[in-house]
């Protein structure tokens, strides 16, 4: 359990990361059942729950329902910037991700090594992880039942290659088209010894 889990689930593991949980129910409709499920509030600065913003918009424009953001943890800076924490395989939080709903830019956290960052989600037993360039990639490769490991770009570093060779993953590239084919070619490169 990451972000997001029910009320069976290890919330006492996000309650030593955070004090603050939020308590929502979701689900519901078309015939499925309501459940609750807590959400830890990042320490951040001027967030909020994206509901009734143009955040909502945005996700919802994007593909998204509600539910998925509240599985994802996303919130809301300022009214139009969307935030979504990011949190390694042991459920530790680590990073996040902003995007501008209106420039459409990513404004990231200062001072964080990206080198440093493994961000990756399980949803199967499969050894296949795909490796996608951003955020909103994962949330639908995950939706779809896939696991995946963000790249926050498309740098691959060293540290994400060795975690693929520890756990014995097998890697499938996904990134956007318009990545420029030397810099597939460097990061398929260093994929090419699984």
């Amino acid at each position: 359990h990451a972000w997001c889990c029910d009320a069976k689930g290890s919330v006492s593991k996000l309650k030593s990361i955070y004090p603050e949980l939020l308590s929502i129910k979701i689900g519901g409709s078309q015939g499925g059942s309501e459940r609750e499920v807590y959400i830890a509030k990042p320490v951040l600065d001027n967030v909020e729950l994206f509901v009734g913003t143009p955040v909502e918009d945005y996700i919802i424009k994007r593909g998204f329902t509600r539910e998925d953001a509240f599985l994802w943890g996303i919130l809301a800076k300022q009214k139009t910037i969307v935030v979504v924490p990011l949190y390694n395989d042991k459920g530790e939080y680590i990073f996040w991700v902003e995007k501008d709903t209106i420039t459409g830019k990513y404004n990231n956290p200062q001072g964080v090594s990206r080198s440093s960052l493994i961000w990756v989600r399980y949803c199967s037993l499969s050894k296949d992880i795909i490796l996608v360039e951003g955020v909103f990639d994962a949330m639908r490769v995950l939706s779809a039942g896939f696991n995946v490991m963000i790249l926050l770009g498309t740098i691959l570093f060293e540290a994400e290659v060795d975690y693929i060779e520890k756990h014995s993953l097998n890697p499938i590239l996904f990134l956007d088209s318009d990545v420029k084919y030397p810099i597939y070619k460097k990061i398929q490169k260093k994929l090419d010894r699984f």
